[in-house]
Formats: structure tokens, C-alpha cells, sequence
């Protein structure tokens, strides 16, 4: 009959009850790299969600930063226009092209005034440039077209085609084309049309 050999958890634990010194050591070095790592791993959890945040705010700083950015120089070129449409109507051509060299070349606001002040590029090149993104600027300006060289009834249309337009854009525009249509004695047909909304462009 021969002996059964002894298992591997018997012998580690004879020799672990042999060296007790050494095995407390050693399962104190694991138990501190056990709890090291676990520390370790919520701290580079915690720096990650910090990090985060932080590229969360940055990124909405950017994002406003950009949206004022957007709304001063909508804001700037409003000014702009109406001082253009001002100075033009009142015959002050040299102002009006002054300001015209101010807009940006290129843009639909430049190249809208540029038909009505340098009348350079006819209505077909007109609306290539402009259509479809920007109707409301496209028919007012060929609106106050019409109503400078007394087409009254063309004018009009114009000016109910620019407030009727689709679109969140050139609101300005919008409500410059009621207050023209208030003057040519024609009301417009528009939910937000009100007696604050008159302009004296």
C-alpha cells in the first residue's frame, strides 16, 4: 500500500506555519498592493471625471464665447446696413459705399447692398448669390428696389414675400419689410407684426 502524497494546500500551509515571519510579510506587501491599486484606480477615476468637467466647461465657454461672437458681428452688420440704407435713401452715395466697403466682400449683406448701391450685377446674379439661404434679404432688397423707383405695387409684394420667408434668419430684415409695408400703407400679414416692430431705416 503506498502513501498518498500530500496536497499543495497542506504544504503551503506547513511552510507558511514554518515561516511565519516571512509569509505575514509577504501577504502584507499584497495586501498593500491590492489596496495601492484600488486606491490608485479611484484616483485616476476621479482626475478622469475632473478632467471631464473641465473640458465639459471649456467647451461650453467656447460655445458662448462663439455665440456672442456671432451675435455682436450680426448685431455690427445690422447697424452697418441700416446706416447704409439710410445714407443711400437720403442720397449720401459717398457714405452708403464707405459703408459698403466695411461689409465683408462676399457676404450676403454685401452683396445685397452692392445691387442696390453700385447696381453692378443684375436681379439673375442677384439671386444666384442669394437664394435659397437667404429669401428674407433676397426680397427685401428688391423691395426697396422697387419702392425707391416708385413701383409701389411690386414694392409691396416684395416686402410680404421677405416677411412671409421660412426661416430664423434675417429677422432684422423681417421687420424692416413691416415697417416698409406700413408706409406704402399695406399691412402685413405676420403673427409677430406690432407697433414696436416700426423701424426708420
Amino acid at each position: 500500500m503506498t502513501a498518498r502524497s500530500d496536497s499543495a494546500f497542506y504544504v503551503l500551509r506547513k511552510l507558511a506555519a514554518r515561516h511565519y515571519f516571512h509569509t505575514s510579510v509577504i501577504a502584507a506587501l499584497i495586501a498593500a498592493m491590492i489596496g495601492f491599486g484600488g486606491i490608485s484606480y479611484h484616483t485616476l477615476q476621479r482626475e478622469r471625471e475632473a478632467r471631464r468637467d473641465r473640458e465639459k466647461a471649456v467647451s461650453g465657454y467656447i460655445s458662448a464665447n462663439l455665440h456672442m461672437k456671432e451675435f455682436m458681428e450680426s448685431f455690427a452688420r445690422e447697424q452697418a446696413v441700416g446706416w447704409l440704407l439710410l445714407d443711400w435713401r437720403e442720397g449720401r452715395e459717398d457714405a452708403a459705399r464707405e459703408t459698403l466697403a466695411k461689409l465683408r466682400e462676399g457676404s450676403p449683406e454685401h452683396t445685397a447692398m452692392r445691387y442696390l448701391i453700385k447696381g453692378d450685377i443684375d436681379e439673375d446674379e442677384l439671386k444666384r448669390q442669394l437664394l435659397p439661404a437667404a429669401m428674407p434679404l433676397y426680397h427685401f432688397v428688391l423691395g426697396e428696389h422697387h419702392r425707391v423707383r416708385g413701383d409701389h405695387a411690386q414694392a409691396r409684394l416684395q416686402f410680404k414675400a421677405c416677411v412671409a420667408a421660412p426661416g430664423d434668419k434675417y429677422a432684422w430684415f423681417r421687420k424692416a419689410a413691416i415697417a416698409r409695408l406700413n408706409d406704402l400703407g399695406t399691412s402685413a400679414t405676420s403673427p409677430a407684426r406690432s407697433s414696436r416692430q416700426r423701424l426708420s431705416v
